[in-house]
């Protein structure tokens, strides 16, 4: 790789990391009806059910699969906030062994966990799940996780 190449991806690094942290401070550290999500997944697990991160997160929200007698996955995301958009990013991370994604969500209602896991065991059936409330402890904890992953970003919702 051409040394032009390297800075130029580094310098894209350095621009998405403070957009991000601005993003986060802005937004999420100030809405206390936010949550974190933490999935970790076994990297060939996740790998035979989807063909990236960002594939899981199209089918958690906005795909038509259904829990019985429940609403499909892009109702259900949908009904998590007054007006049918949320906001938030999310954060993973890569390695040999596991897929490790962070969802930070604004949500006007509080998300019923088991309804969570159900939606997230129809798509990659192993899994571990962590569901915490957006308070100082957990923000911080997980914040500083977020800067050090170095796979990817991405931002939904309100830009």
């Amino acid at each position: 790789m051409k040394n032009y190449e390297k800075t130029t991806r580094l310098i894209k690094k350095i621009l998405d990391d403070v957009s991000s942290e601005k993003f986060i401070q802005e937004n999420l550290s100030k809405n206390k009806n936010s949550v974190i999500i933490n999935l970790t997944f076994d990297f060939d697990d996740f790998y035979k059910y989807n063909v990236s991160v960002s594939h899981f997160f199209k089918k958690l929200t906005n795909n038509k699969n259904n829990l019985q007698g429940k609403y499909n996955n892009r109702d259900w995301w949908g009904s998590l906030s007054f007006d049918g958009k949320n906001d938030g990013f999310y954060r993973y991370n890569i390695t040999r062994d596991y897929v490790r994604i962070i969802i930070f969500l604004t949500s006007d209602n509080k998300i019923n966990e088991l309804e969570l896991r159900f939606r997230i065991k129809k798509i990659t059936p192993k899994f571990k799940l962590q569901l915490l409330e957006n308070n100082d402890i957990n923000l911080n904890e997980f914040l500083g996780d977020v800067f050090s992953l170095e796979s990817g970003f991405s931002i939904f919702g309100k830009k």
